[in-house]
C-alpha cells in the first residue's frame, strides 16, 4: 500500500525587517512597525482594525483585504474605491493615508488600506439612545450634501449611500466613505442583495431604469434624513415588491412617461398591475419631523429623477440655513478614470494595478 504524504503547508513570505506580524481574531496582519495595534473595529469579509501611527502620532484605520479570496469583480471594486478616495481631497470625504506595498509583487495574498480613523458611523448613532436634536440633523445632512456636492461636481456618484457609509467622530465631524460602488449587472453578475441594501435605493434603481446616477444619491439622502428623524428605516420593507408598494403609497404612482423607461417587460407588467391608490400623507411616516425637514425630504424623494433637487439646490434649502456658506467648494477636475475600461482585465492584471497604487505612496 502506498503511503500518503502529508499535505504541504503554504509557504509564508519572509517578513521584511521594517514590518511586523500580529493576529487579530484569527486574522494575521503584516504591516509596518510604525503601526501599533489598538483594537478590532470591524470583522467581516474585510477585517478592519484601529492602530496608532507612531511616526505621525495619530490613530488610523487599517483595512485588510484578502486578495486571494477575491474574484475579478471584487478586485475591480477595491481598485475603483482606492482610485476615488485618493482622487478626492475634501474634509467630508474619507481620505486614504497609506497603501502599504505588498511583500510579494506578483501574486500577493493580502492587501492593506490605511485611512483616517473614525469612531463610528451614522447607522450606529441612529440605533443608539443618543438624542439627536434638529441641529444635529441639520449639521449631519449639511456635511453629507457638502461632500456629495464635491463628488458630483467631478461627474461621479456614490451609488451606495447609506448610514453605514457615513463615518462620524464624537465632535460630529462627518466623512463619506466606501466610494466606488459598481453596478455588478454591468459585469454580467446577478446581485443577491440583502434587505438593508435596497432600503436607501431609488425606485428607478430597483426597476432597472438607467438614469443619471447622481440623482439616485439624492434619493438616498432623503431616506437618510427620514431615518435619522424616525430612528428607523424610512421605507421599511420585507422585499423588493413590498418596497415598491411603500414608495408608491406615500409618494404617488409614476407617470406614463416614467413607466415607458422600464425595459424589462415583466417589471413593466407588474407595475401596471399595481392599483393606483390615493397617495398617503408623507407626514405620517415622519410625525416628529419639522416642516422644513419634511420639505427637504420631499425635494429629494421625487419619483421622477429629473425633478429631484441637486446638491447645489439643497445647500440653499432653509433646512440648512444655519450652516450656509458663501461658496461651496467644487472639484476642479473631472474624475479621469472609468472602471468599465478595466472590466475586461484579468485577475493578474488587476492585481498589478493594485500594486501600482501602492507605489504612489512608496515610490522607492
Amino acid at each position: 500500500m502506498e503511503s500518503i504524504s502529508a499535505p504541504k503547508k503554504p509557504i509564508k513570505p519572509k517578513i521584511p525587517r521594517h514590518m511586523h506580524s500580529f493576529t487579530v481574531d484569527y486574522q494575521e496582519f503584516i504591516v509596518d512597525k510604525r503601526y501599533e495595534f489598538l483594537k478590532l473595529k470591524r470583522l467581516g469579509f474585510y477585517c478592519t482594525i484601529t492602530a496608532n501611527d507612531k511616526i505621525r502620532n495619530r490613530n488610523v484605520d487599517i483595512e485588510k483585504i484578502c486578495a486571494y479570496e477575491l474574484d475579478k469583480a471584487g478586485l475591480l471594486l477595491v481598485l475603483y474605491k482606492i482610485k476615488l478616495h485618493t482622487f478626492f481631497e475634501h474634509e467630508n470625504i474619507l481620505k486614504i493615508l497609506d497603501i502599504p506595498k505588498p511583500i510579494e509583487r506578483k501574486d500577493f495574498k493580502d492587501f492593506y488600506i490605511v485611512s483616517q480613523s473614525m469612531e463610528t458611523n451614522l447607522a450606529r448613532v441612529i440605533a443608539s439612545r443618543q438624542h439627536l436634536s434638529e441641529e444635529h440633523l441639520q449639521y449631519f445632512i449639511f456635511q453629507i450634501v457638502r461632500g456629495l456636492h464635491y463628488i458630483h461636481s467631478a461627474g461621479i456618484s456614490h451609488g451606495n449611500l447609506s448610514p453605514q457609509n457615513i463615518s462620524l467622530n464624537r465632535n460630529c465631524d462627518l466623512k463619506i466613505s466606501e466610494l466606488g460602488h459598481i453596478d455588478l449587472s454591468d459585469l454580467g453578475i446577478i446581485s443577491t442583495e440583502c434587505i438593508p441594501s435596497y432600503w436607501h435605493k431609488s425606485l428607478e434603481k430597483i426597476l432597472g431604469i438607467k438614469t443619471d446616477s447622481r440623482s439616485k444619491d439624492i434619493w438616498s439622502l432623503g431616506c437618510i434624513l427620514g431615518e435619522m428623524v424616525k430612528r428607523s428605516v424610512l421605507f421599511h420593507s420585507m422585499d423588493h415588491l413590498d418596497h415598491i408598494s411603500l414608495i408608491i403609497k406615500y409618494l404617488g404612482y409614476p407617470s406614463d412617461d416614467y413607466l415607458s423607461m422600464i425595459e424589462n417587460k415583466k417589471t413593466l407588467k407588474y407595475m401596471k398591475k399595481l392599483k393606483k391608490t390615493r397617495k398617503g400623507d408623507f407626514k405620517t411616516l415622519v410625525p416628529n419631523a419639522s416642516p422644513s425637514a419634511i420639505d427637504f425630504m420631499l425635494k429629494c424623494l421625487k419619483i421622477t429623477p429629473s425633478e429631484r433637487a441637486t446638491t447645489g439646490d439643497l445647500l440653499k434649502h432653509p433646512f440648512l440655513e444655519e450652516f450656509k456658506e458663501e461658496e461651496n467648494p467644487e472639484c476642479t477636475d473631472q474624475f479621469p478614470w472609468d472602471w468599465r475600461d478595466f472590466k475586461n482585465m484579468s485577475i493578474n492584471r488587476l492585481k498589478r494595478e493594485l500594486y501600482s497604487e501602492s507605489l504612489k505612496y512608496h515610490p522607492k
